[in-house]
Formats: structure tokens, sequence, C-alpha cells
């Protein structure tokens, strides 16, 4: 587990290849006692920055995490509970859109609050 950390933390990011939020949250899990500041940063470097995403693409990956809420690592809940509530606030969004999108962030955000 000590290696497994070590990789997260320094280990080369493959930019083509990103890392599942529930692959990720499984990794958390197993790792639970190994959980520092560092680790979450070098787990979350391993996700797809939402600001690669168009509106389709952020409204199919926020759906298919608040389907798999409940299988969802804490850290990773608050992660990207953070990162819609700022991709929201950058895009230009019709208001219902806008607030289709604030109601699965706030499902995604009741779970780890």
């Amino acid at each position: 587990m000590d290696q497994a950390c070590d990789q997260m933390i320094n280990g080369r990011i493959w930019n083509e290849n990103f890392a599942s939020a529930i692959r990720v949250s499984q990794f958390l899990s197993l790792a639970e006692d190994h959980i520092t500041d560092v680790l979450c940063e070098g787990v979350l470097r391993r996700l797809k920055p939402l600001s690669s995403y168009n509106f389709d693409e952020a409204k199919e990956l926020l759906s298919k995490l608040v389907s798999q809420v409940q299988k969802l690592h804490q850290v990773i809940k608050a992660h990207y509970s953070v990162e819609f509530e700022t991709w929201l606030s950058r895009e230009k969004l019709h208001p219902l859109q806008n607030i289709v999108l604030t109601k699965q962030i706030h499902q995604l955000k009741d779970n780890y609050e």
C-alpha cells in the first residue's frame, strides 16, 4: 500500500488515460489509513479536468456520479461538487440547464456533508 500511495503522489500522469471516479474511490477506500492531503492531490490529478468538458459531457458525467453516489468516496464527492460549481459559474447556460445541473450538484453534495 505504501508503494501504491507513493505512485499516486509521485508517479507520472498519462494525460490520455484518466482514472474513473469509481476506481479512484475504490483506491481511497483501500488506502483509508494512508490518506493525506498530498495523497488526495495526487489522486485528484488523475481525474479528467472538468474544464475540458462541454455541456453534454459535463451533464453525462454528473448524472453518472449521482447514480454512483453511494459508491463514491467522500473525497471524490467533495472534489466533484466544488469542480462542478466552478464549472457551472464559468459556463453561459440556459437558466433551465443551470437549474437541472444545480439540482444534481446538490444531490452529490448532500451525500458528503
